[in-house]
């Protein structure tokens, strides 16, 4: 079987996400303890909690960072775990002092 893991980045849209992209995955037989929801902050994972809970869903949620490429390269670096991915590779790569206790860049390098 093929090693896979769903990552869905999401801002202020937990009914959508539930209504569409959530319920298309359960048609397709989704292994829900693949899929994780990144968020930018705590409010967010908190009303996407609460939607997911509502509906008996438990789907993780994960708070990554604000804006879409510093949480793409985020959920990445979530996922990507090689044997020589340091503090500083990371630092290197986002200016970011450890993988849980950003805070990333918030504007692209020149």
């Amino acid at each position: 079987m093929i090693d896979y893991q769903i990552a869905i980045p999401s801002y202020k849209r937990p009914t959508r996400l539930i209504t569409e992209t959530l319920t298309t995955l359960k048609r397709t037989n989704a292994d829900f303890s693949r899929v994780t929801i990144f968020v930018a902050d705590s409010n967010e994972k908190h009303l996407y909690d609460t939607a997911l809970q509502a509906i008996g869903l438990g789907v993780k949620v994960v708070i990554s960072q604000p804006g879409l490429i510093n949480s793409r390269i985020w959920y990445n670096l979530h996922y990507y775990k090689p044997a020589h991915a340091s503090s500083t590779w990371m630092t290197t790569l986002l200016g970011c002092t450890s993988k849980t206790a950003m805070p990333c860049r918030r504007t692209p390098r020149p």
